[in-house]
């Protein structure tokens, strides 16, 4: 039985993936070959990344063979790597990593603006999971700096720091704002009022003179950012850190309304001569430390779940997994691979020519099928697993 190679989705447009495409990626099925490269600069002395995928062809071919791809199948299926190996760029050299996936309808290349280990796999769903971790690590996100003379707001995304345009009615020197704006005193004036208050209105409280202005302008001119700001972040929807004073990041906070937003501040004035480079380095390593809030409920539910109810064991994970039980899998960044063969814990009977499966990761396999029935996946540093464990899941039933 031979197995149908239709005509392949191509992506020759060499980007940084996307989420999106992790979820297309997730989709293939059958014989998947995925490839990770590394980088190689031209003049280096090190082989080229053509040199080396073109070495790579026999083994590709050779586990193919193994795994009962008939030869046909194998012809088309390394057609297009073959014709990769021979282009240009991959001769004159490339900052970061490349990733390639091969499937029986698709032909996707990715530049990773991060080094990668180079590997290579061949199993029935694509081996994701190392650019599962990188796109985790390197996850993007916005610097809102709040220097009172010029605020801007910068992204970083891909190792690139680039200043987003702000909307028209974004205020950004509090200087200009205060002398056309008056302080909404009704509004800081006023705090909610108790449960036990029934149906009273706000209770009016009274501050100093010379100190109040202030208080009440710097909130007016932070409320007028947050507002102007809604329509841009939430459609950006990254995580957000602010830069600035404490007085400054203490007052943004207090009427902010972005839920992505990040408590732990890049501390200092950005007026200070920082480089926008400077400021998202800092604010990367918050990031970094950073869990959104939809994952800490994930792992108090884990921990607050019943033992029928979780497992830390790779082959039941993964089992419930492909059944579509899994409703949150936690995975530890850097784990090791758990070798298996799914067709025979399955118990699936194969066809005459059919891809076989052999050494599998079972994490990945775990990864991806949570993702196609619609759980969640949460990678997470090692000393933030539960139980301390490689691979976790809690299950829907």
């Amino acid at each position: 039985m031979r197995t149908a190679v239709q005509t392949m989705k191509q992506n020759h447009i060499w980007h940084v993936p996307e989420w999106s495409d992790v979820r297309e990626l997730c989709e293939q099925q059958g014989a998947c070959l995925s490839i990770y490269m590394g980088s190689h600069m031209g003049g280096s002395g090190t082989m080229a990344t053509a040199d080396r995928l073109r070495a790579l062809l026999p083994a590709l071919e050779e586990a193919l063979v193994d795994r009962g791809v008939l030869a046909p199948d194998r012809t088309d299926l390394l057609a297009p790597i073959r014709m990769l190996s021979r282009e240009a760029t991959l001769e004159k050299g490339h900052e970061g990593g490349l990733v390639i996936f091969r499937s029986p309808h698709l032909f996707h290349i990715y530049s990773l603006p991060w080094e990668t280990p180079e590997s290579w796999r061949l199993e029935g769903r694509f081996y994701l999971r190392p650019l599962w971790e990188a796109l985790t690590a390197n996850r993007g996100f916005l610097v809102l700096a709040l220097a009172r003379k010029r605020v801007r707001l910068l992204e970083w995304r891909n190792n690139v720091t680039r200043e987003v345009s702000l909307p028209e009615d974004v205020p950004t020197e509090l200087e200009r704002f205060g002398a056309f704006k008056q302080p909404d005193h009704d509004l800081m004036g006023k705090s909610m009022a108790g449960p036990s208050v029934g149906k009273m209105g706000g209770v009016v409280f009274g501050t100093g003179a010379g100190h109040d202005k202030e208080y009440h302008q710097l909130h007016d001119f932070h409320k007028a950012i947050d507002r102007g700001l809604h329509t841009l972040l939430n459609t950006i929807h990254v995580p957000l850190v602010l830069a600035g004073t404490e007085a400054d990041v203490a007052s943004y906070l207090r009427i902010n309304s972005y839920p992505l937003i990040l408590v732990e501040a890049v501390s200092g004035s950005t007026d200070g001569g920082w480089t926008d480079e400077e400021i998202t380095a800092l604010a990367r390593r918050i990031v970094q430390r950073w869990s959104p809030e939809q994952e800490r409920k994930a792992l108090a539910d884990m921990d607050r779940a019943i033992p029928r109810e979780k497992s830390l064991e790779v082959n039941r994970i993964v089992l419930s997994a492909e059944a579509g039980r899994v409703l949150h899998l936690f995975v530890a960044t850097g784990a090791a691979d758990q070798y298996g063969n799914l067709d025979r814990i399955s118990g699936r009977i194969l066809l005459s020519g059919e891809f076989r499966s052999s050494n599998d990761d079972f994490i990945n396999a775990a990864m991806i099928e949570t993702v196609l029935h619609d759980g969640n996946v949460w990678v997470l540093p090692p000393e933030r697993m539960p139980d301390k464990a490689s691979v976790a899941a809690m299950f829907r039933y």
